[in-house]
């Protein structure tokens, strides 16, 4: 990234670069201890905790592709498409907040969506339904 880049976006594009390219350890040394995170497996604390959550994710995660990414001095906000094996590409959201150069909190902008997702899946019978085009 350049060097004009905000501090928080610097660190949420680095995590996101390293989170796609399965490189946990790298991921990790940008996270505080005491992150708060919103994952696909539900809400965690603690980097360890986080760490554990982002491994097991990493089996079904084929791949990323950034579509927009902002942020400022403390917060960005990061858009993408996720690749998964269940879902071949899903829109995705991610709001980050930063302090000290680490990730201290993220939160899924499409939580609400992936709620009605699992229910919409429960009722056919676990099935991952697909991504309209």
């Amino acid at each position: 990234m350049s060097n004009n880049v905000s501090p928080a976006l610097q660190v949420a594009m680095d995590y996101y670069d390293a989170w796609k390219n399965h490189d946990h350890a790298t991921a990790m040394k940008l996270v505080a201890d005491n992150v708060v995170s919103e994952t696909p497996f539900g809400p965690v604390e603690g980097g360890g905790a986080l760490h554990k959550g982002e491994s097991e994710f990493a089996n079904i995660l084929k791949g990323a592709t950034m579509v927009s990414a902002f942020g400022d001095e403390n917060t960005a906000l990061l858009m993408y498409y996720t690749h998964t094996i269940p879902a071949p590409s899903v829109l995705s959201s991610k709001y980050f907040k930063v302090e000290n150069g680490k990730k201290r909190s993220s939160t899924r902008a499409n939580s609400q969506l992936r709620k009605l997702w699992r229910r919409r899946s429960r009722k056919r019978g676990g099935q991952e339904p697909r991504p309209s085009a």
